[in-house]
């Protein structure tokens, strides 16, 4: 587990929020985690960032794969 993903577990923790609010913090969490690791995209990072949750903002019904639904989206703008 990334330092991402461990600190998005430790935020999770106790809390209640949508089913679709948990797994998209996971799944950004996991990408993040994935993107520091390879270095994949490293560069566009700070730009990569607020398109993720913009469009996360605007998900509105729940998904199996958040990140795929949010590179779904980003492939349509």
């Amino acid at each position: 587990m990334g330092q991402h993903t461990s600190a998005v577990e430790q935020h999770l923790s106790g809390r209640t929020g949508t089913p679709i609010e948990m797994a998209t913090l996971r799944s950004l969490a996991r990408r993040l985690d994935y993107i520091e690791t390879t270095g994949e995209a490293a560069g566009q990072l700070h730009s990569l960032i607020p398109v993720y949750l913009q469009v996360a903002d605007r998900m509105v019904s729940t998904i199996d794969d958040p990140i795929a639904q949010l590179e779904r989206e980003l492939r349509r703008n």
